[in-house]
């Protein structure tokens, strides 16, 4: 098993991405295939398969690290081929928090980035998109960079719809210093995304650090 780093030279073969939280590293499996069919490589996690274009970034992809028995930490990246010629040169984007399952919130409410995920698809939760240090480090190019800062990362723009909802959050306290919050929340999705459900409820106990 060899670390998969953004950046570097690989070969078809099963690599790990990392993930280092509050100094403990978590590993999430991926593996680079030859395509079944045609020319080219293919990105496989998780049991779906992903398209390797030269110099094209993936759509996101999803990845699960599993920190202890019962914890999974929820991720996305993007990963884009600089070479494919006598071997791979793959970039990876920082890994976003998965806005479909965030680990912790990254909207307000808490259940907006679920709603928002459901109906236009992944999208990044970082505060600054564009990964300035793998510019300056050489990771990428300047056409990599470009096609982050101008967008591109936004995916299929046709995707984007309005969308209305409303919601409410009510908290308790509750025994040993903790506090009880109940999130309700209900969009007006399109129909056409509809069927992936417009209703989010979530239960969270919270504790002062």
């Amino acid at each position: 098993m060899a670390n998969f780093t953004f950046g570097s030279w690989a070969m078809p073969g099963t690599y790990s991405v990392r993930l280092t939280v509050d100094g403990k590293t978590v590993n999430a499996k991926i593996r680079i295939a030859p395509r079944k069919r045609g020319d080219g490589y293919e990105l496989l996690v998780n049991g779906t398969r992903h398209d390797l274009k030269e110099r094209e970034y993936t759509p996101w992809v999803k990845l699960s690290f599993h920190a202890a028995r019962g914890v999974t930490l929820r991720g996305i990246a993007r990963f884009y081929p600089m070479s494919m010629t006598n071997g791979m040169r793959v970039y990876v984007t920082p890994i976003h928090i998965d806005p479909e399952a965030p680990a912790i919130p990254v909207s307000h409410p808490s259940v907006f980035s679920i709603y928002l995920s459901k109906l236009m698809g992944p999208f990044g939760t970082l505060g600054l998109a564009e990964d300035t240090s793998a510019l300056n480090d050489g990771a990428i190019d300047e056409k990599g960079f470009l096609d982050q800062a101008y967008g591109t990362l936004l995916g299929d723009q046709t995707r984007r719809r309005s969308i209305t909802g409303t919601g409410v959050a009510v908290n308790f306290k509750a025994p040993w210093n903790t506090m009880f919050k109940i999130d309700v929340g209900k969009s007006f999705l399109p129909a056409v995304v509809a069927k992936s459900g417009s209703v989010v409820l979530q239960f969270l106990v919270l504790k002062p650090l």
